[in-house]
């Protein structure tokens, strides 16, 4: 769903903050499943490619592009996109989240 539908949903004192995933085009899932069962939903048959020596959730965050959102933290890989960027200055314009974003491998980028 879109940024700005997600946030009018989901702002404060209305509903408790839930897991989400931020794709390439700024786009937010929610995950009440958690982050990995909503990765792979969003792979498809990419799923079958991981390899066994790897972390899926890592894995597949790299090859979707996508940006992990929790409260007080966000993970990505890559180079976030416009779109990503905006999605989450809007969800702590909002206070949905505190941006504490670091990569896959913990280092802190904001």
């Amino acid at each position: 769903m879109d940024i700005d539908e997600f946030v009018s949903t989901r702002r404060p004192g209305l509903s408790e903050y839930c897991p989400g995933i931020i794709d390439r085009e700024g786009r937010i899932y929610e995950c009440p499943e958690g982050h990995l069962e909503k990765l792979k939903e969003l792979a498809g048959d990419m799923v079958s490619d991981i390899p066994k020596d790897v972390s899926p959730l890592f894995y597949l965050t790299d090859k979707l592009g996508c940006v992990i959102v929790d409260y007080d933290d966000q993970v990505r890989s890559g180079v976030l996109t416009e779109p990503q960027i905006r999605s989450l200055y809007v969800l702590e314009k909002e206070g949905l989240i505190k941006i504490n974003l670091s990569d896959l491998k913990g280092r802190y980028l904001l």
